[in-house]
């Protein structure tokens, strides 16, 4: 697989870092600074929304050069 390009990961990483905290941001306003009582199962789909935010980046990335690293191989063989 074709490596990624330092700049490729400090633009993943931002992303990443801006998707969680703009889910935090969402999380704050929906439940009014945490004041609004929530069930565990919400519980739990907030934090599993955080786990989304951050990874969404990175697994997009990979797929993005799995993707590009098939055309070259087809292209060299």
């Amino acid at each position: 697989m074709v490596k990624r390009s330092e700049g490729v990961r400090r633009i993943v990483l931002l992303v990443s870092i801006v998707a969680t905290l703009g889910w935090a941001l969402f999380v704050v306003i929906t439940t009014e600074g945490f004041s609004v009582k929530l069930d565990p199962i919400e519980w739990g789909i907030i934090m599993a929304g955080f786990l989304v935010a951050y990874f969404a980046a990175p697994t997009t990335s990979r797929i993005v050069y799995w993707i590009i690293d098939g055309f070259s191989k087809d292209k060299n063989a």
